[in-house]
């Protein structure tokens, strides 16, 4: 199972609580709620859903959390900081799996209030199943309703690891090196390569590529990247290339047509299109929900 669907699952437990009678409320709005998702508005401590009625209106549900901080959101960090492999995760835009393990995450309670019906209705119900919907595809917007972004989580490791690397207690003993245990300690300042194509230079290009100036500017542009990412700054990067890719596929086209084909929330997906747009890399025509886009 995923750290995704463990999130969702423990989500939809902590709505529905231990009364059956509850249990079977929440199971009611279980029909659908995955088409609904692309209409669920995360904000902090809010998640707002206008959900389709068949009397012809659209209630609006408003699902509040309590945003983490002091010592909840401390202990998100030690856990997120407690091995390289949930650094290396965040880095690599994925949730690590240690913080759906320790349950820190998840609203211990929540509350919701539909502007159409007594509470509790079918709506609110619907409302729960599309936020675990949203959770399961993207973790981290559990974390935007929890009130921080993925960028926040790594500048408060990066924080913690810089004043705590200053001032390890644990040194290496040496008396018997089969034996030796403890840190290190090493204080490393690693620094980009000057030439990552200078191998080419001394081997060649290799069999069976015509354009050598071509392999040299991919193999630039992803030794780019990956020093950007590996220092905690490039995953704005990979994800501009992920959403230029898919607009280059599909040649002209909507922010709701990239976000589905993306599975991503479709205001995030304008307003990271806006970014590219001032940045010139995307071209844009039109305005407002009629707007389309092009890559540059």
């Amino acid at each position: 199972m995923t750290v995704g669907a463990d999130l969702a699952r423990n989500y939809l437990a902590v709505v529905a609580g231990k009364d059956p009678s509850r249990q079977r409320w929440l199971d009611r709005g279980r029909r659908g709620a995955g088409h609904h998702v692309d209409a669920l508005r995360i904000e902090p401590g809010r998640a707002r859903l206008r959900v389709p009625s068949s009397r012809g209106r659209s209630p609006e549900v408003v699902v509040t959390a309590a945003v983490l901080a002091g010592t909840d959101w401390e202990r998100v960090i030690e856990v997120a900081g407690g091995n390289l492999r949930s650094t290396a995760d965040l880095l690599a835009g994925r949730l690590p799996s240690d913080l759906a393990d320790a349950e820190l995450l998840v609203p211990t309670s929540v509350r919701a209030k539909c502007s159409g019906d007594a509470s509790p209705c079918n709506h609110e119900a619907i409302a729960h199943h599309v936020i675990a919907v949203a959770i399961e595809r993207d973790p981290f917007r559990l974390l935007q309703w929890r009130g921080h972004r993925r960028q926040d989580l790594l500048a408060a490791l990066r924080r913690v690891r810089g004043a705590t690397g200053a001032a390890v207690e644990e040194r290496l003993d040496l008396t018997d090196p089969f034996t030796a245990r403890g840190s290190l300690d090493l204080v490393v300042h690693p620094r980009p390569p000057t030439d990552v194509t200078g191998v080419l230079d001394r081997l060649g290009p290799p069999p069976g590529i015509d354009d050598p100036l071509a392999l040299e500017s991919a193999i630039g542009a992803a030794a780019d990247m990956a020093w950007r990412l590996a220092a905690g700054e490039g995953n704005d990067v990979a994800n501009d290339e992920v959403l230029l890719a898919e607009l280059r596929a599909q040649r002209v086209t909507s922010a709701d047509r990239l976000a589905d084909a993306l599975g991503l929330d479709s205001t995030a997906v304008v307003d990271h299109l806006d970014r590219l747009y001032h940045d010139g890399a995307v071209l844009r025509m039109g305005s407002g929900d009629g707007a389309r886009y092009r890559a540059a």
